[in-house]
């Protein structure tokens, strides 16, 4: 499975704490409906990431699946 940051938010920033929330729930709602399958996160077109986003993103991901 992959999923596309870009795709997900529309935008080559990825840098609110709303938009890593989209992009978890993305990969949360995935992972839970394909279980063990292995999930590709896609940053191709995203030009700036912020530590903003990857705490609400990867950062809820470790929290809830360790």
């Amino acid at each position: 499975m992959k999923i596309s940051v870009h795709d997900i938010l529309n935008s080559g920033n990825a840098s609110l704490h709303a938009d890593g929330i989209q992009v978890f729930n993305a990969i949360k709602n995935s992972f839970d409906a394909n279980g063990s399958e292995q999930i590709e996160v896609d940053f191709t077109n995203i030009k700036r990431c912020s530590t903003l986003f990857l705490n609400a993103s990867f950062g809820n991901l470790l929290a809830e699946y360790g």
